[in-house]
């Protein structure tokens, strides 16, 4: 459940779909205006679009399991993670940086074009 407090004094609760695990944590980047949930070694981007509360999973990996961490950034246009821990230093995931592109039946074309005697 994540509750949105306006500025009115006004508060709506969200479901969030996120089932709270032990490693449950939230993480206020207030300059960026983002909110990162980390929980069950995901970490999930939250947004709220047409009066609804949106996650969306940018990091699933074990490697943050266990990890004292003190602050995340999520960069959209380039999708990488940027985790600050205490004792490690920062880490920087990319989710997929390859794009992959469906290559056609054929790879090999042959150009072929009419041939008169006339010309």
């Amino acid at each position: 459940m994540i509750e949105k407090n306006e500025k009115t004094g006004l508060v709506e609760e969200h479901q969030s779909g996120i089932v709270c695990k032990k490693d449950f944590d939230y993480f206020i980047n207030t300059p960026n205006k983002q909110l990162l949930i980390r929980n069950d070694n995901k970490i999930y981007l939250m947004n709220y679009k047409n009066k609804k509360i949106l996650s969306t999973l940018v990091c699933s990996s074990k490697t943050i399991k266990g990890l004292a961490v003190t602050c995340m950034y999520y960069d959209k246009p380039t999708r990488t993670l940027i985790v600050g821990t205490v004792s490690q230093g920062f880490f920087i995931i990319r989710k997929n940086f390859i794009n992959s592109y469906n290559a056609p039946d054929q790879t090999i074309f042959h150009a072929l074009a009419p041939y008169s005697a006339e010309e």
